[in-house]
């Protein structure tokens, strides 16, 4: 069932009731009792809520038959997007086989513009670079969803939602073994990265000791402490309005610890800055700007005791001194080109090779916020500053 649409629906609620009264075994392995209904004809292929269409399912078999779904149709669409297209094969590295390419953006042009050869109104969801993830049974990622609307009161754009999809996906019934260990994510700036991941680190921090039964620690870092202590403090107070939190403000050394043990910190990105911790995810923003040995010496080594740790790392394009992203980078690449599902997640939002990274076609490859919480005057201007490769870095 499409997330979030059909559960909202009085017909279908109705139904469910009926079809699940007096307890029947899932249609699917006979085994279970049912405790959803699942749709043989999905939703957006035409189906509908009537009972004809429902049948009694376990959990696990609904959500099962789910994905495999999901991942057929989004292979579909990619490859009916490729061959609609017929997207050029990318050069120097990336991917060679156009079909595993995440749909391009749809482009809006006004009349107006028509003569300037139209200027791109909005960017896309999907990265235009992405690794295949491993079989999945579910994501926490709805969890991520209403945690941001209850404590933030935002809505996470659908950018945001992709980018976090496959990193909280998960391969047993649990929902404990997750099945991404290291991520990277890179886009422009201003799109709403330090938005998603105040949501990471609050559901986390709140809810994945109750999945896993035992606290959680998260390590938060940024490549300036000053951009490290704003996620913290914009998710603070949060944390010790509605969770009890206690709070430790000492620059340099920002804390917020709940009542069963879990806490996030917040640590300045120095190889030894997280020497004597055990960590459970960790939070890295602006990774362009931060050395090998943070990662590789520093936070790494941390995570090595811990059940199904999270890195994940968040970035605008980089430079050639970025050598720890450009690495990560780099294997994302190699992966992309093996056609084979990965534990490391890469999701890129950048223009293809062959397009003039002036054009502002090029601009809403990069920029998924385009037309949500961005406009395209704001980028044009600041195109027109002297400094270029400062824009061409962050836009």
């Amino acid at each position: 069932m499409p997330r979030g649409r059909t559960t909202d629906n009085n017909e279908y609620r109705n139904n469910r009731t009926a079809l699940l009264k007096g307890q029947p075994l899932c249609h699917w392995c006979h085994k279970k009792t049912a405790d959803t209904a699942d749709h043989l004809i999905e939703v957006d292929r035409g189906g509908d809520n009537s009972l004809s269409n429902l049948v009694p399912a376990c959990r696990e078999c609904n959500s099962r038959r789910g994905n495999q779904y999901k991942n057929a149709r989004d292979r579909q669409r990619i490859h009916d997007r490729a061959e609609a297209t017929r997207t050029p094969i990318v050069r120097d590295g990336f991917c060679s086989d156009p079909s595993l390419l995440p749909p391009s953006p749809s482009f809006y042009f006004s009349p107006k513009d028509a003569d300037q050869r139209g200027l791109a109104r909005t960017g896309h969801d999907q990265p235009r670079l992405a690794t295949m993830s491993p079989e999945q049974k579910g994501s926490h990622v709805d969890g991520v969803v209403d945690w941001a609307r209850k404590f933030m009161g935002v809505d996470l754009m659908e950018w945001q939602i992709a980018a976090l999809a496959d990193q909280l996906a998960f391969s047993d019934d649990a929902g404990l073994e997750l099945v991404t260990r290291s991520s990277l994510v890179s886009c422009a700036r201003q799109q709403g990265k330090s938005v998603a991941l105040r949501a990471l680190a609050g559901w986390w921090l709140t809810e994945m000791p109750k999945i896993r039964g035992e606290k959680q620690t998260i390590l938060l870092m940024a490549h300036r402490l000053d951009s490290a202590a704003g996620i913290y403090e914009e998710i603070a107070e949060i944390l010790e309005q509605y969770f009890d939190a206690k709070l430790t403000r000492s620059y340099g050394r920002l804390a917020a610890k709940l009542p069963d043990g879990s806490k996030l910190l917040v640590r300045s990105a120095k190889p030894n800055a997280a020497h004597g911790l055990s960590v459970d995810l960790a939070l890295v923003d602006e990774v362009w700007g931060i050395d090998e040995e943070v990662i590789d010496g520093g936070i790494t080594p941390t995570m090595r005791a811990r059940r199904f740790p999270l890195l994940s790392m968040w970035s605008t394009a980089g430079t050639e001194e970025s050598k720890v992203m450009m690495r990560y980078r780099e294997m994302g690449l190699r992966l992309i080109d093996t056609h084979q599902p990965t534990n490391f997640h890469f999701r890129e939002w950048s223009p293809p090779p062959d397009l003039d990274p002036m054009d502002p076609i090029a601009w809403a490859y990069a920029n998924p916020a385009l037309g949500k919480t961005l406009e395209m005057s704001t980028i044009e201007s600041e195109s027109q500053l002297p400094d270029r490769a400062s824009f061409l870095r962050s836009r």
